[in-house]
């Protein structure tokens, strides 16, 4: 896995791994990218995509994991394994249950998600 970003469904960039010292607009940056493709695609993040889950280019795959507060896009080497897609759908799925709370009551303040670049360095070095 190369990259992994973590973004709330009202479009809010929360976090992504590898950072290389993105300044704050280089991050809304990235963030814009990954809306204007998802509507170029006719996705919203406000409902899931149904049946769309990965974007192969070039030997390089997007994958994406929609949650009910979160989705999580990752890139990928080749195709995604069903191993690795369940791996993501777990990791989204305890990241939804462990900030439950914040999310529950979303004030679009990123840094309530403490620890959360640690969590998903851990995701991109572990898989």
């Amino acid at each position: 896995m190369q990259e992994a970003i973590l973004i709330h469904r009202d479009g809010t960039f929360l976090g992504r791994y590898p950072l290389f010292s993105p300044t704050s607009v280089e991050w809304a940056a990235q963030a814009r990218a990954l809306l204007d493709m998802m509507d170029a695609l006719g996705m919203s993040f406000s409902s899931a995509p149904e049946g769309l889950h990965d974007l192969e280019f070039e030997g390089t795959t997007l994958h994406l994991e929609v949650g009910e507060h979160l989705i999580l896009a990752t890139v990928v080497d080749g195709r995604v394994r069903r191993s690795l897609a369940r791996r993501l759908r777990d990791f989204l799925e305890n990241l939804e249950m462990n900030y439950h709370t914040v999310l529950a009551n979303w004030a679009g303040r990123y840094e309530t998600f403490e620890g959360l670049d640690s969590l998903l360095r851990g995701l991109v070095v572990g898989g």
